[in-house]
């Protein structure tokens, strides 16, 4: 047996042993749960500025109710559309739109993941912000 296997072999068995040996029990101060929020306590106040600009932007956007504000916060990508639609593949072409063409889209990840156009990015329900 060569030396590698005999050090492989050794640490599977430490593997396994450690594996099997049983844990503290946790004392009841450790296993005691939080008070959980109320309702006003789940959200951050919109109007309570944070220390962190990117935040604090982010905040005055939510506020103003200004989906124009909220769209761009957004990173766009420009990427050529395909009039093939593959999972993971770049964005379909809309009617009009020759294979090839720019468009700017927000990816959306998801079960098969999708992209918001830019131009349409106003009528998607997520900017309909409930709270922070």
């Amino acid at each position: 047996m060569g030396r590698i296997t005999r050090i492989t072999n050794l640490l599977f068995v430490a593997f396994l042993a450690s594996a099997c040996m049983p844990m503290e029990t946790p004392t009841l101060a450790a296993t005691e749960l939080a008070p959980s929020p109320t309702a006003a306590e789940k959200y951050h106040s919109l109007d309570t500025p944070t220390t962190m600009e990117e935040i604090d932007t982010i905040l005055a956007a939510v506020n103003s109710n200004d989906k124009q504000k909220l769209n761009d916060l957004f990173s766009y990508t420009t990427i050529a559309c395909k009039t093939v639609n593959a999972l993971g593949g770049p964005p379909p072409c809309r009617e009009g739109e020759a294979e090839g063409t720019l468009v700017e889209v927000l990816p959306i990840l998801g079960p098969e993941g999708t992209y918001l156009w830019k131009d349409e990015i106003s009528n998607w329900p997520g900017l309909d912000v409930a709270g922070l």
